[in-house]
C-alpha cells in the first residue's frame, strides 16, 4: 500500500499555481488510467472482433499514462499536462480514423472539445489555441476522407 500511495504522491511545490496544476494533472491522470483500464476490459469483453487493436490501443495507453505520471512526479509539469492534452487528443484521433465506427459521424469527435478544455486548464489560453486547432485540423481531415 506505501508503494501506491507514494507512486501517487505529488512533488513538493513552492508556487500555489504549480501545486493547482500538479493536484488537477493527478485527478486526470488517475481518471483517464481508470477510464482506460475499465473502458478497455468493457470493450474488449463486448466486441471480440476487434480484440487485438483494443487490447493494444489500452495497454498503451495505461502504459503511455504511467510514463507520463513519473513525469509529473519529477517536477516536470508543463511536459506532462502537453503528453496528457497530446495523448488523449492522439487517442480520440485513432479511435475516429481507424475504429470499425471511424468517421466524423462518430459521438467521440466530441472528445475534442474535451482536449481543449484541458489543455486551457493545465497549460493556458495559447495550449487550448493550439489544441483548438490542431482538432479542427483532424476534423477536416476526417471530413475529405469520408467525402472523398
Amino acid at each position: 500500500m506505501y508503494a501506491i500511495r507514494s507512486f501517487y504522491a505529488l512533488p513538493p511545490l513552492d508556487n500555489p499555481e504549480d501545486s493547482r496544476v500538479a493536484r488537477l494533472l493527478r485527478t486526470v491522470v488517475a481518471a483517464l488510467f481508470v477510464a482506460t483500464v475499465l473502458g478497455s476490459a468493457l470493450i474488449i469483453l463486448a466486441d471480440a472482433d476487434e480484440f487485438l487493436f483494443d487490447a493494444t490501443f489500452g495497454l498503451g495507453n495505461i502504459v503511455l499514462l504511467a510514463g507520463i505520471w513519473g513525469v509529473a512526479r519529477s517536477g516536470r509539469l508543463k511536459l506532462a499536462a502537453v503528453l496528457v492534452a497530446g495523448l488523449l487528443w492522439l487517442c480520440i484521433t485513432v479511435l475516429l480514423s481507424f475504429h470499425n465506427d471511424a468517421g466524423i459521424d462518430n459521438p467521440v469527435i466530441t472528445g475534442y472539445f474535451v482536449v481543449i478544455i484541458l489543455a486551457a486548464l493545465l497549460l493556458g489560453e495559447q495550449a487550448a489555441l493550439i489544441f483548438g486547432a490542431l482538432s479542427a485540423l483532424a476534423i477536416l481531415a476526417l471530413f475529405l476522407l469520408a467525402a472523398g
